[in-house]
């Protein structure tokens, strides 16, 4: 699952939770200028959610097993 919790200033709870249909062992990468969040899990599956809310926008199936993480440059996420 990916979890966004508020710092401690703000009360240290829990933002959102956004449940995956498989493991996660990579760090999700932050698009701040887009507001989403990108992670991979261990079934292929990159998924993209609102940053603010943990909202899913998309998701796609790619070939293998994702177990780094991906990095964003310019507004291009790679892996």
């Amino acid at each position: 699952a990916l979890f966004c919790i508020a710092p401690a200033e703000r009360g240290g709870e829990v933002v959102f939770r956004h449940g995956l249909p498989a493991h996660c062992d990579c760090s999700p990468v932050l698009d701040p200028v887009r507001r989403r969040v990108y992670a991979f899990d261990r079934s292929g599956q990159l998924h993209a959610v609102d940053m603010d809310d943990g909202r899913p926008l998309w998701r796609a199936s790619l070939d293998g097993d994702h177990v780094h993480s991906p990095c964003m440059a310019d507004g291009t996420l790679y892996f």
